[in-house]
């Protein structure tokens, strides 16, 4: 526990703005409830403790906790505790404040004329100040309570402290109290007598004040308060932190008459005070050395003798101690011994600092309080921050609306600053960079993973031994359960807790989860099959979590949550593979609520859904595939994704809606069609979302002529210029909107529905931005050939475009200036481009790239191009080497010096590789070649090369884990001679191939079984998956080639399976296989006993069937169609989670569905059950 209680404030300064931001609200709070002078009493306490605890924060890290620290971690705790519970119930009390706002909305959206007045006169009555709090002292009694005990719990872990710094200092190993404390300033808060701002607003007249205080000599009698001429005068700078005391210190040290007449010695005290460290600092400014570890005695010695003969003007900045009188005394006694003239300037947030110095010194207590700035100053200020570096005039457009925001924001310059810094950078763009900073220092690693040919996740990887140590540091606090036998474990002080295995746990344990009271956050990272039992006990565990913030579930179920679920008012978080519609009117009294994503859609009323538009902190709406359209989103100004949102031409769900939402970063609207009129369009304000940066527009499949109307809406939704990328679908206008020309998109991606007549070559030229990253040209076959496309292109698309040649890639120049372009800048130009499709061009001759030269292409496609030639003097070393995406596929002459720069060229990047329909591909390189320079080639798929007749030296090829093969015949030729010429030595030869082959493959995907006798196919033994999609003349399997790898195949499919009469009974020696398909399989009569290890079992088409084996203990999916004659089940194993059966015996259909037969008896145990609809069989998907 010690160490999780150490990193849970390990951020530091983060941790101390934290609770001084709960501090502040709630006492904010409190004042309305109990005596102003009470509170007073508290906040000063709070105050005055802050420092220590800062102290604390800063001594302590992960490293340092020992076992001898109980203390110090029992303090943490203590003091993480009360945080929490002050934050929970300052949470609860702003839920209730949305709820009533929130309520008034629904009456005012949905409410009848009556509702509305009666509503009106108790909301008059109410808001009386006097009965305003009265009632809210009734309803809010508990919350109150709750947090004013909250409170006290923080002023008792501030209080609590000071037995703690023996600890601190113990850790620390410091020699000395003094050396400690010392310490204890953190970097952070230490400043210096120069200007740290580069433009210092305002503050005249408190300026002019304090230096004619300064400049000004002050006699014995002047002072009034002051016994005896050994004295230095004390000026005090009092305000709330961020108001600007130390910069306007640092204004006045650098005045030309304070620099003139006074020896500036400036000193940082902060955190922990005491006469000693303070007087060393003294010192060590006066000399510019830093002084030896003395006695105090010796210390104020040297300052006596320094300061004697020196008019001083000593800055104590951030100055908190406001008792120790002793402490005062000690250090003030050497200062009064300053030439006469001297004096003191102090900063400090409390007004009790002030007095306590001025009493030690014996003079009059000068001081100045600080308070915002001006509005004037305020959007001086503003203007700075936002305007640095651009010439003001050029904006003058903006200044009204500048002048707005700055008084808004307040008049604390620190606070202007720090909200100017978020606002010019997003919060989710800063953590992305955070994100990229921490890749850089290899604290994560970026893994992109493939799921289709162009469908790429991007995912962090945190390293193993770094991944341990987060888990150390965070036990105690977050949890991950992979074995039910370790929630026993689980200490109750968990907050967040992952449960990849809730459906291994058994009841008992499942209560021991709801007994955690702290949790903020379960995931169930698990996509497993659960029982109603489990997911009853889940749910009343979910409710039960009355702090919860988060829940995350990949669980395909549909969760049935009681009201219960509308309760849990700190809830921030909701993912889940769908809810039931009943629970939406439970999620729209979620006022806290900022993401909200199902992946299915409810089918629930527009009644209940519409209320989920008054959730006013929604970030990130998502679900379902239709669309969501069913409430309006006006008032969601804080939304920043909207997914799916579909117009439906109601109130609440027009395009103006979305005119409102300011931070939008990406957007997906369907329905376009349904806009009534350009202005609607215009109103909602696309232009103006500065921080947009995908925008997807989607028209309904309707038919008919092209819409005059659509170019107007289009020519209307124009993008801010940040917009990186635009989707437009199902457009049926002629022209491209005339905005795109104004436009610096950074990605553009367009999906052009028709084939009508283009714009002219000189119109396309207007419509391509210069710093274009990605175009897609899409059934373009009227479009003509553009001159040119932009350098900046990482991107470039085409399909089914009719031109001759590809267009030039460069910057648009005048015809001399282009034929003065060098070889060298079109390489730089070429340089840039990292993905190049080209497919189905019938009419491309020639495309004038140097695929050699772009050192950055990583993608290329070239595909059905009859046509295509290779660019002159062309070597053998045609393609790049940083290629890792290759297809080759009908390219003409193109195709022939591809082909032969595979046998020459090293290119070891490359991992998948695709060669289609290459009518001159006779063989595959060598194993040398292959070896040498193919060392990361993952993948290969060929198919329709109908002369291949050798697959060369790809039995070397260690890196291979794909193949597919089909449509080859004469491969399959070579394999039928095998077949024919094969004699039983050689098939014995098959079993004892292991040590002789060096290929792993992990999936196999073959059209015909002959190929399995081919080499080096021949030789596999550790072959994981195998797909043969047309077995139509295949009697049996592959017996001797299934042993062959009978240790590592789990997965089989066999397509086509018309002539298959039976498997044979050493099937079940393939100790490894979990998943058996056979499909087509018409002949099949009986099975033999299966493996052991079998948990999914698929038959389709076996309608010669009439029985099934005792099925294994390990199985669970069942799924048969087309079983005409299979007219009883055997008995089904526990372990069965699914069973599917389609096209079944009518009377095995209605014993089934009969109540309390036998043979409903048999599947009663299983949780998915689904008799008599058929599902279209998917092929296997690849890992």
């Amino acid at each position: 526990m010690a160490t999780a209680a150490a990193v849970a404030f390990a951020g530091k300064s983060v941790a101390s703005a934290v609770i001084k931001e709960i501090i502040t609200k709630g006492l904010r709070y409190l004042n309305g409830y109990f005596s102003s002078e009470s509170m007073e009493v508290m906040r000063s306490k709070l105050e005055r403790g802050m420092p220590k605890i800062q102290a604390v924060l800063d001594v302590v890290r992960p490293d340092q906790i020992k076992n001898g620290s109980n203390d110090l971690d029992a303090w943490l705790w203590q003091l993480r505790d009360a945080v929490e519970k002050a934050e929970d119930a300052i949470d609860e009390l702003e839920y209730y404040e949305l709820e009533e706002k929130a309520q008034n909305d629904r009456v005012s959206d949905w409410g009848s004329p009556s509702a509305k007045m009666k509503h009106k006169v108790v909301r008059s009555i109410k808001h009386a100040s006097v009965l305003d709090k009265t009632v809210k002292q009734i309803t809010h009694r508990g919350i109150i309570k709750w947090l004013k005990k909250a409170m006290e719990g923080l002023d008792k872990a501030t209080e609590d402290i000071t037995s703690i710094l023996a600890v601190t200092e113990f850790i620390k190993g410091a020699a000395s109290s003094t050396r400690l404390h010392e310490n204890l300033v953190s970097n952070d808060r230490e400043t210096g007598s120069m200007l740290s701002t580069t433009k210092f607003v305002g503050r005249k007249s408190e300026k002019n004040t304090i230096i004619e205080w300064l400049t000004k000599d002050v006699t014995v009698g002047e002072a009034g308060f002051m016994t005896s001429a050994n004295y230095v005068p004390i000026f005090s700078l009092v305000g709330h932190g961020g108001m600007g005391k130390t910069t306007l210190a640092q204004s006045i040290c650098q005045h030309d008459e304070v620099v003139k007449n006074f020896k500036i010695i400036w000193v940082t005290v902060s955190n922990i005070f005491d006469a000693k460290s303070v007087t060393r600092k003294i010192l060590e400014y006066t000399t510019g050395n830093e002084p030896s570890d003395k006695h105090l005695e010796a210390l104020q010695q040297d300052i006596k003798e320094k300061l004697t003969s020196m008019k001083f003007l000593l800055v104590l900045d951030d100055v908190w101690e406001d008792g120790k009188r002793s402490e005062w005394e000690k250090l003030f006694a050497p200062l009064r011994s300053g030439k006469s003239g001297s004096k003191i300037l102090l900063t400090t947030r409390m007004i009790s600092v002030a007095d306590v110095v001025a009493n030690v010194m014996e003079v009059r207590r000068d001081c100045l309080t600080l308070e915002g700035l001006e509005n004037n100053e305020n959007i001086e200020l503003f203007n700075h921050h936002v305007f640095s570096g651009m010439n003001l005039p050029d904006y003058m457009h903006l200044k009204l609306t500048g002048e707005k925001i700055a008084r808004k924001l307040g008049g604390c310059p620190l606070d202007l600053s720090h909200r100017l810094q978020v606002i010019h950078g997003h919060l989710e763009d800063i953590g992305e960079r955070f994100l990229v900073q921490l890749t850089q220092k290899s604290f994560f690693d970026v893994k992109r993973i493939t799921y289709s040919k162009k469908r790429t996740k991007e995912y962090y990887f945190m390293h193993d031994l770094m991944h341990e140590l987060a888990r150390g540091v965070s036990s105690g606090e977050c949890t991950r359960i992979t074995d039910p036998a370790r929630i026993t474990d689980v200490q109750d002080t968990v907050r967040h807790l992952c449960i990849p295995c809730i459906q291994e746990c058994s009841t008992e344990e499942r209560k021991t989860i709801s007994k955690y009271r702290n949790l903020r956050s379960i995931i169930i990272d698990s996509y497993s099959v659960i029982d109603k039992d489990t997911m009853c006990e889940l749910q009343k565990i979910v409710e039960s979590s009355k702090l919860l913030q988060l829940f995350y579930s990949r669980l395909r179920i549909t969760f049935e949550f009681s009201s219960k679920f509308g309760r849990l008012k700190h809830l921030r978080y909701i993912d889940m593979h769908m809810i039931s519609s009943k629970v939406i009117c439970s999620v729209s009294n979620l006022y806290h609520l900022i993401v909200l994503s199902c992946n299915t859609r409810w089918s629930g009323e527009t009644k209940q859904i519409r209320y989920l538009g008054n959730l006013y902190h929604l970030q990130h709406v998502k679900y379902g595939a239709v669309g969501l359209g069913e409430f309006p989103i006006s008032r969601l100004e804080s939304i920043q994704e909207l997914h799916n949102y579909c117009l439906q031409g109601k109130d609440g769900n027009k395009m103006r809606s979305i005119g409102n939402l300011q931070y939008l970063r990406k957007l997906d609207v369907q329905r376009i069609d349904t806009i009534e009129n350009h202005e609607e369009a215009i109103n909602a304000k696309l232009n103006e979302k500065c921080h947009l940066r995908s925008l997807s527009l989607s028209w309904s499949n309707h038919t008919g002529a092209q819409n005059r109307a659509d170019e107007l809406v289009l020519g209307h939704l124009e993008p801010h210029h940040n917009i990186r990328k635009l989707r437009i679908h199902g457009y049926k206008g002629n022209n491209a909107p005339c905005w795109i020309q104004n436009s610096s998109v950074g990605n553009l991606l367009r999906q052009i529905g028709h084939q009508s007549p283009m714009p002219s070559t000189n119109e396309v030229k207007q419509f391509l931005p210069p710093s274009l990253e990605t175009l897609t040209i899409k059934k373009c076959p009227e479009l003509q050939l553009l001159a040119f496309v932009p350098s900046s292109l990482v991107s470039f698309e085409i399909e089914e475009v009719n031109w001759a040649k590809l267009p030039k890639i460069g910057k648009l120049c005048s015809e001399i200036d282009g034929k003065r372009l060098s070889k060298l800048r079109e390489k730089q130009y070429t340089g840039a481009l990292n993905e190049l499709e080209i497919i189905d061009c019938s009419q491309l001759e020639f495309a004038p790239i140097p695929f050699d030269e772009m050192n950055g292409l990583s993608h290329l496609k070239l595909e059905r191009c009859p046509k295509l030639s290779a660019p002159r003097g062309v070597g053998d070393r045609f393609l790049s080497s940083s290629l890792k995406f290759l297809s080759i596929e009908s390219c003409g002459d193109l195709e022939v010096a591809s082909l032969g720069s595979l046998h020459v060229q090293q290119i070891t990047n490359l991992r998948e590789l695709y060669l289609k329909y290459c009518s001159s591909l006779v063989s595959l390189p060598s194993a040398e070649v292959f070896s040498r320079s193919f060392t990361s080639l993952y993948s290969i798929n060929i198919e329709g090369c109908e002369n291949l007749s050798s697959l060369g030296g790809l039995g070397s090829l260690s890196s291979l884990s794909y193949l597919e093969i089909i449509r080859c015949a004469k491969l399959v030729e070579v394999g039928s001679s095998q077949t024919q010429h094969s004699s039983g030595g050689e098939e014995e030869r098959l079993l004892d191939s292991d040590s002789k082959s060096s290929l792993h493959i992990t999936n196999l995907t073959i059209d015909l079984p002959p190929l399995l006798l081919v080499e080096p196919i021949r030789s596999l033994c550790h072959t994981e998956q195998l797909v043969i999609e047309d077995a139509s003349e295949m009697q049996s399997l592959p017996d001797r080639w299934l042993l062959q790898n009978r240790q590592s195949l789990r997965s089989l499919w066999i397509w086509k399976a018309e002539s298959l009469e039976s498997l044979p009974p050493s099937i079940r020696d393939i100790s490894s296989l979990g998943e058996l398909c056979l499909s087509d399989a018409r002949q099949l009569r009986s099975l033999p006993d299966l493996p052991h290890s079998l948990q999914e079992l698929t038959l389709d088409g076996a309608d010669q069937l009439c029985s099934l084996p005792h099925l294994p203990s390990s199985l669970k999916v069942l799924q048969l169609s087309d079983v005409g004659q299979l007219k009883s089940l055997p008995d089904l194993p526990s372990s069965m989670e699914r069973l599917h059966i389609s096209g079944c015996n009518s009377e095995l259909k209605k014993k089934i569905a009969k109540y309390g037969s036998h043979e409903r008896k048999k599947i009663s145990h299983i949780l998915q059950v689904q008799i008599g609809a058929r599902n279209a069989m998917e092929k296997p998907k690849r890992d």
